[in-house]
């Protein structure tokens, strides 16, 4: 959006959004609906979601960072996947 010289209410405003929202999308708030940041995203020419070439390495990423984490932090893991939906 600085890139562009647009404003947060420029970009609030072509996305459809308040400013308040649009913060929220650039702070990276998990809360805010996924299309209005598919949109903004999408007006300012970012890529938002990591193309799937990369999930390997994203999910390489994510369990090295778990195994260096203390126990007390790491997420149980059952034995048994209970995959009956």
């Amino acid at each position: 959006r600085q890139e562009r010289g647009w404003t947060e209410l420029e970009l609030a405003d072509r996305t459809g959004v308040s400013r308040i929202t649009l913060r929220k999308i650039e702070s990276g708030d998990l809360g805010v609906r996924f299309g209005a940041v598919l949109e903004a995203a999408h007006l300012v020419g970012v890529q938002p979601i990591a193309p799937l070439g990369d999930l390997p390495r994203l999910l390489e990423s994510r369990l090295e960072v778990e195994r260096l984490s203390p126990s007390r932090i790491r997420a149980a893991r059952s034995e048994e996947n209970d995959d009956d939906f």
